[in-house]
């Protein structure tokens, strides 16, 4: 969904995409959701979130006039697509977001090519008003924290300039395949029917390398099927340079479209060059713009350490205040390389394959961490460790950080399983804990780094560390286990594998397996896992003998089950004295 802010009297407007699981806050000052043309508009004003197809606006405190929804002072209330609600002078509008480019438009009734060089003779009609419409993009560039605001930049200033445009659109092509993505669009009123440009016209374009124009209709009695819906008996596309980061393989390109209203012979000719013209200005500088960003962006370095959801939340607040250290609930995963020791001794006499390793099997790691919107807090020897909970909330942290724990365990699994892949030496262990911790920014401003710390980061170490007593890929505490219990979905298998109190820790825990749905986890049954309960049961209550006798029930590739197994032996079934019912560890 897309929520599109407009206060129709000013000509002030914006479209920016919604996002589907945070909360954020539309304001005159807020970041990426500023209206800050409406003076009653508070600061910080409302806070949105999109639930379940719907819209969820509450009135913050701290707002000094009401919204106004179907017509009613409502402090909270839900927005369906479609629909609308008020503050001051500004409507905020929920639209569906999707456009799809289609291969059924018809043939045009006319075609026109025109080459760069020669838009670039053309004499403007009106040439002072569209340079103050140009002249306003190198700001708005360089303001757009985000490519959303960016996109919508860019489509304000091509309506405000082609102002014979009904729809503008910025498209994406990936050239080998002849796919084409509409990244962001507007129109300047509501269109009747779903948004569906012409791929056509826009892979001529792209191939030619030119602007091309499509003429589908010049008057009410030839308008068919196709620009009835679309609103857009013409339209031309204008291919933009590619960027040096995307090469040749995807290119972009600006879509304008307009109908029959507003078209004659003459306009062909005469008015619609100066529109073509702005176009291919507008395209020129915002490619140069955007290079230069991204230069600015690449020696920044920060994409390389910040998730998505961290560069999200910095661009719609105060990037200080976002990433100043404070305390809140996390879920915390640490994940290991498994024989990196061995491996390197093998590997000794060839250490660019062991580096292009290791750094493929850290990638893996971030990048599903980065997948499930996560943090990459830090990178300890050849572990990374991640993190849930900052610096937005997440509720579903635990979930986030299991599932992102299940798809590492999953990709360690396909590469071992082909082999030729230097990864394919490495196995991972990973700990999952939930708690309170202290996220944020630490270090000088030469240099710095975001992560976590608290006692949960120091357990979730040690649950990743006792993954090789236990001989499985994936343990977590008793906090994100009951977490899982209650969200999780069905195909999250749980089982509690004992009481532990680790060497150098005083306290005592337990201790959950996380069962990946892959072999041969996936072929311990439910069976099974009662079986291990039952002897668990049996376990603490001092049933050692009978304990002993259900572990042996189990399938022989459960290894999890040598643990207590290898416990009972060394105490020759009884108990200590002064037992406390844990399984005690004498080394990490």
């Amino acid at each position: 969904m897309d929520l599109i802010a407009e206060e129709k009297q000013g000509g002030q407007r914006w479209r920016r995409r919604v996002p589907g699981d945070v909360s954020f806050v539309v304001g005159r000052v807020a970041g990426a959701w500023s209206v800050p043309w409406d003076s009653r508009v508070s600061r910080k004003h409302a806070r949105l979130t999109y639930q379940q197809g719907r819209l969820l606006v509450e009135r913050l405190p701290e707002a000094k006039n009401p919204i106004f929804f179907q017509g009613l002072e409502l402090p909270r209330f839900f927005v369906s697509p479609g629909q609308f609600f008020v503050i001051g002078q500004t409507s905020f509008t929920l639209m569906e977001s999707t456009a799809l480019a289609t291969q059924e438009a018809p043939r045009p009734l006319q075609q026109r090519n025109f080459t760069f060089q020669f838009l670039e003779q053309i004499h403007y009609q009106n040439a002072q008003e569209r340079m103050a419409a140009l002249s306003q993009l190198p700001q708005l560039v360089t303001d757009a924290a985000n490519e959303t605001q960016l996109f919508d930049s860019l489509t304000r200033v091509l309506l405000n300039g082609v102002t014979r445009a009904q729809t503008v659109a910025i498209v994406n092509v990936w050239t080998k395949e002849l796919r084409v993505e509409v990244v962001h669009w507007d129109s300047r009123t509501e269109l009747e029917f779903p948004f569906q440009p012409s791929q056509q016209l826009i892979m001529e374009a792209i191939q030619s390398g030119q602007l091309v124009l499509h003429v589908w209709s010049t008057n009410a009695g030839t308008s068919n099927r196709y620009t009835i819906q679309q609103r857009s008996d013409w339209a031309f596309v204008c291919p933009v340079k590619p960027s040096a980061s995307s090469g040749t393989r995807v290119r972009q390109a600006i879509y304008i479209a307009g109908d029959y209203e507003l078209l004659s012979e003459r306009v062909i000719e005469q008015e619609l060059q100066d529109e073509m013209k702005f176009a291919q200005l507008v395209g020129t500088t915002y490619a140069n713009l955007v290079e230069l960003n991204e230069l600015q962006q690449r020696q920044a370095g920060l994409r390389s350490f910040f998730s998505p959801v961290v560069l999200d939340a910095i661009a719609a607040e105060d990037p200080d205040d976002i990433l100043k250290p404070r305390e809140c609930h996390v879920s915390v995963l640490f994940c290991d390389l498994r024989g990196f020791s061995a491996v390197s001794e093998h590997m000794s006499s060839n250490l660019l394959e062991l580096l292009e390793g290791v750094s493929e099997s850290l990638g893996i790691m971030t990048s599903c961490i980065m997948e499930q919107k996560g943090v990459v807090g830090d990178f300890h020897g050849d572990a990374v460790m991640g993190f849930w909970g900052w610096p937005l909330d997440q509720p579903d942290a635990a979930e986030r950080a299991c599932q992102t724990a299940l798809r590492i365990a999953q990709r360690f699994d396909e590469i071992r399983a082909a082999k030729n892949e230097p990864v394919g030496e490495f196995l991972s262990g990973l700990g999952i804990a939930s708690g309170r911790a202290v996220a944020g920014k630490i270090g000088s401003a030469d240099q710095v780094k975001v992560t976590a710390f608290g006692p949960v980061v120091n357990l979730a170490a040690r649950l990743e560390s006792m993954t090789r007593h236990f001989r499985v890929p994936i343990l977590l505490d008793d906090a994100s286990a009951q977490k899982l219990l209650k969200h999780a979905e069905p195909e999250m298998r749980l089982r509690k594998l004992a009481l532990v109190r680790p060497a150098g820790i005083p306290r005592v825990f337990p201790v959950w397996q996380l069962l990946p749905p892959t072999p041969p986890y996936n072929e311990i049954s439910d069976a099974d896992l009662e079986t291990y309960r039952e002897a668990l049961d049996l376990f603490l209550d001092g049933q050692w003998s009978a304990a002993q006798r259900k572990l042996q029930l189990l399938p022989p590739f459960d290894l999890a089950k040598s643990v207590m197994e290898q416990y009972i032996i060394r105490y020759d079934c009884e108990p200590p004295t002064n037992w406390n019912r844990a399984i005690e560890f004498q080394s990490k």
